[in-house]
């Protein structure tokens, strides 16, 4: 049985593991349902092929804002070392490199895009 491990941009680590035929179980070890189990869901081969897309295409992690507008974060779910942007009512989190830099590109005061440049020390 193959198994993958990787870490969310939030370091919640997930976990992909080989099932009967075409069925790939996603698992999240530090998430847990009502009865104190890990979240547990079955997928395709497509879907998750999907998901591991979307997951690394994401170059931002939204953040929804309360019904007041409140910006509400759990210190504990987020990286040590992120940067979080807010423009037109909206907030994103971005996990830093450890070596790199981040351009924010903003037009008529509104942010436009966010440039990640990485590299190491030589």
């Amino acid at each position: 049985m193959e198994m993958v491990k990787w870490k969310d941009v939030l370091g919640k680590e997930h976990l992909l593991m080989e099932g009967k035929g075409d069925d790939v179980f996603h698992v999240i070890p530090s998430q847990y349902d009502d009865e104190g189990n890990s979240f547990t869901q079955i997928i395709s081969r497509e879907a998750m092929v999907e998901y591991i897309k979307e997951t690394q295409i994401m170059s931002f992690q939204d953040i929804e804002l309360t019904s007041t507008n409140r910006l509400q974060l759990d210190l504990m779910e987020i990286p040590s070392s992120c940067v979080i942007v807010i423009c037109d009512g909206k907030a994103k989190l971005r996990e830093l490199p450890p070596y790199g830099e981040y351009k924010i590109v903003t037009h008529q005061g509104k942010v436009k895009r966010m440039r990640r440049e990485e590299g190491e020390e030589f």
